[in-house]
């Protein structure tokens, strides 16, 4: 942590020392202070799809779905075909008990990554919860 701030304390806004202290707060389940990282960035003009996938994460683990979601679809038009954002866009979906749509997140995302255990077990959860709706 002492590097970022090293190179914070010279550059206040560089982009690249902000956002990874947000991924190290990320990680240590700090997620307020990551995503006020990853806003600052965005403030900046840092505008990369990585970005807007670790900010999506700081607010799904803050139980911010709906903002998720609107972070999501922003690394998505940047990134279309990326297998990771697919998946974390058809969890979010599936939180917000938007079964049909996950559905066709988890199949995008494994068109990509075909053997995903992940995406495999949240489209057999939302498969269940349809069966169960319907």
């Amino acid at each position: 942590m002492d590097i970022f701030n090293k190179v914070l304390s010279i550059d206040c806004e560089n982009h690249y020392a902000l956002m990874d202290k947000g991924l190290v707060f990320l990680e240590i389940g700090r997620y307020a202070e990551a995503l006020d990282l990853f806003n600052k960035c965005l403030i900046n003009g840092l505008d990369n799809y990585s970005l807007w996938f670790f900010k999506a994460h700081a607010l799904t683990s803050l139980k911010k779905y709906d903002e998720a979601l609107d972070s999501l679809n922003k690394s998505l038009e940047l990134e279309p075909n990326n297998a990771d954002i697919l998946y974390n866009k058809g969890y979010i979906l599936e939180k917000l008990k938007r079964y049909q749509k996950s559905l066709e997140y988890y199949d995008k995302s494994l068109k990509i990554n075909h053997n995903d255990i992940d995406t495999l077990e949240g489209r057999k959860r939302v498969l269940k919860e349809i069966k169960n709706n319907y």
